[in-house]
């Protein structure tokens, strides 16, 4: 089993595993610096460390009670899927192991396409029942998707993953039609603390489950060239109080469908950990380059990776060769208030100082998110709120016609640009590997046109002028879910209903289901 685990740990935990969300219920009793929930996937051997570091909590806690044993159960969930050797075949000098999931989801609704509102293009559709997805398809029909993963690693330091999706689907009215695709799939290699990695893995970066601001989940995952910090560092001389520190930097290719072709998805992020109760992430995405995009040198699509310094730097004009998104996220945790956590993300569409409130308010998404867990006995009720804003021109551009978008998904936020939503959940755990959920949601979307006046060179008097006033597209969302464990595996069943309609007119019902089998009760890789 040791030399199993050891080979696993340059491998990926994907960013859709349930393990998160264990770790975020432990994190909020028994707080520990270097807990990384605003970004994800992160590696087998961080993870460990982050089990480790909390078990080192729970056992130096004065508290003996019940939010020991949960906690302890908890981790003992996510320590037992991590040695799991059922479907590891291990050599000498390393692993190959098999996952596999397969679902079988049918919806009567149908896509939406979200329209631009005259600040830029976008080529992006929306469907209800498709947020958190990860890639995993979602038709207005019946689509029945298996996916083995499968892991091979050596010697701790080389890992390569592959995750095939092979998908038959009724289309209503459409007939049958089968499909193929590559999901996942990556090398990734580790030196020292560095993490080289190339090719597609499911990413988050942002605190909310329902709609990061950045990267949610909500497009599949694009390839891209990923170097990284394995595992949380503590930086030298006075930077050591900046706590627990690791940074991801990113480089994507977002296809031949976009326009400009292969446009690219440039950025990174950054977390430290100041306090053990505080967690701040520093994020800024560019969608840059392509086929015909805006020219530019290395240099300045460096620079440009930089907000400081590319608003300090001196220029004759403004550059416009990338539609640049800057912000982060932080989540703040209260142990004695029943485990409660507060959490917020930021992003600005082009920040300029000399509009400061236009630039926090129209170029701005805010999303603030509470999650409050309650023991009951030996069971857990987890309540979460979270209220999503976002900015007029968000995740548009005019250069960069088909927007932050990959394969027609948005790679942030689901709602899309100047859209407003509330969501309210509930899950009661009776064990670390069972639960029942319920969540509903408001949405609303303004599509009116807008234009841009300004008074000067250089953007000088920039204001935004509406044109139109639009009925709103809206939504409202409800969804139970059953997450069971079996003897081998576990089982997830979802029943949603969503009721789609522009204020004003009349509406449309649909419903969805959703039936998921995975090979191990939490997503080892």
């Amino acid at each position: 089993m040791a030399t199993s685990a050891h080979a696993q740990r340059a491998a990926t935990i994907p960013a859709s595993s349930g393990i998160y969300e264990r770790l975020e219920s432990v994190s909020a009793y028994f707080p520990t610096g270097g807990i990384t929930l605003g970004e994800r996937a992160l590696s087998r051997l961080e993870v460990e460390r982050m089990v480790a570091r909390l078990s080192s909590a729970i056992d130096s806690s004065r508290r003996f009670d019940a939010r020991q044993r949960w906690a302890r159960a908890e981790l003992d969930a996510i320590a037992a899927q991590l040695k799991d050797l059922r479907g590891v075949v291990e050599g000498r000098h390393g692993m190959a192991a098999a996952t596999w999931r397969a679902d079988l989801f049918s919806s009567r609704a149908p896509e939406s396409r979200i329209d631009a509102n005259g600040l830029g293009e976008i080529d992006a559709v929306s469907h209800p029942f498709a947020p958190g997805r990860y890639g995993w398809p979602t038709v207005q029909g019946t689509i029945a998707t298996i996916a083995p993963t499968l892991v091979a690693g050596r010697d701790a330091w080389l890992a390569a993953a592959v995750q095939p999706h092979a998908s038959l689907t009724s289309i209503r009215e459409g007939g049958w039609t089968a499909e193929r695709l590559l999901n996942r799939a990556y090398l990734r290699g580790v030196f020292r603390n560095i993490a080289l990695q190339v090719g597609a893995e499911e990413l988050h970066w942002g605190q909310s489950p329902f709609g990061a601001l950045f990267i949610s989940g909500n497009a599949p995952p694009p390839p891209a060239l990923i170097l990284a910090t394995d595992t949380a560092i503590t930086l030298p001389w006075f930077l050591r109080y900046a706590g627990r520190f690791r940074i991801t930097a990113m480089l994507a290719d977002l296809g031949g469908t976009q326009d400009p072709p292969h446009a690219r998805l440039a950025g990174w992020q950054a977390t430290i950990h100041p306090w053990s109760r505080f967690e701040l992430g520093v994020a800024v995405l560019a969608q840059t380059g392509g086929n015909g995009g805006p020219p530019a040198t290395f240099l300045e699509r460096l620079v440009d990776l930089f907000p400081v310094i590319d608003a300090l730097a001196p220029q004759p004009a403004d550059l416009q060769i990338s539609n640049k998104l800057a912000g982060g996220n932080l989540r703040l945790r209260f142990p004695e208030l029943s485990g409660l956590d507060f959490y917020y993300e930021l992003q600005i569409d082009d920040f300029d100082g000399r509009r400061l409130r236009s630039s926090l308010t129209d170029d701005a998404a805010h999303l603030i998110g509470l999650r409050l867990p309650l023991l009951v006995g030996d069971d857990q009720l987890v309540w979460r709120a979270e209220w999503h804003r976002t900015s007029i021109r968000l995740y548009e551009h005019a250069q960069f016609r088909s927007g932050v978008t990959y394969r027609s998904r948005l790679i942030g936020n689901p709602l899309g640009p100047h859209a407003a939503a509330g969501y309210l959940g509930m899950s009661w755990r009776w064990s670390p590997l069972n639960s029942i959920g319920v969540s509903v949601a408001d949405e609303r979307r303004d599509p009116a046109q807008y234009t841009v006046v300004v008074s000067g060179e250089r953007d000088r008097g920039f204001r935004f002028v509406r044109q139109t006033d639009d009925p709103d597209y809206r939504r409202r969302r409800a969804a139970a879910s059953l997450e069971h464990a079996l003897p081998v595996g576990a089982v997830r069943f979802t029943l949603g209903y969503n009721r789609d309609w522009r204020t004003g007119a009349p509406g449309r019902d649909d419903w969805s289901a959703l039936l998921s089998l995975t090979s191990h009760r939490l997503a080892p890789f």
